[in-house]
């Protein structure tokens, strides 16, 4: 059974579609590996030099070197961001 949309759903969507466009023309578009976008990094100094996030049948570890442990916080976040979007713009 389909869903029908809204005038306000699809005028939403069209807002939104322009938003992207005007966004990526400004060069102010990031991007994201998937597995980060469904699971992300550690927000706070984890206790062990594992971590797992799950989020429904995605399940994500992360092992940290003994000695310096698992990047946390948001500026690894920012980095990996930065990273992906520079290799998605340069093809």
């Amino acid at each position: 059974m389909s869903k029908q949309l809204s005038q306000k759903n699809v005028n939403q969507l069209i807002a939104e579609s322009f938003a992207l466009e005007a966004a990526a023309e400004a060069g102010a578009l990031g991007y994201m590996a998937r597995a980060l976008v469904q699971a992300t990094m550690p927000h706070s100094k984890p206790k062990e030099t594992t971590f797992m996030r799950e989020n429904g049948a995605f399940a994500m570890a992360l092992m940290g070197h003994p000695k310096t442990g698992l990047p946390y916080g948001s500026l690894p976040q920012q980095a990996t961001a930065s990273t992906a979007t520079a290799e998605r713009l340069s093809g």
